[in-house]
């Protein structure tokens, strides 16, 4: 259960990462 959690977690920060870099490229761009 606890491991879950912990990949949900990377996940998320990952994703959300992903998105700010991507947004900024975008806006940058």
């Amino acid at each position: 259960m606890e491991k879950i959690i912990a990949w949900g977690l990377v996940l998320t920060a990952a994703i959300t990462l992903w998105s700010v870099t991507t947004t900024n490229h975008l806006y940058i761009g």
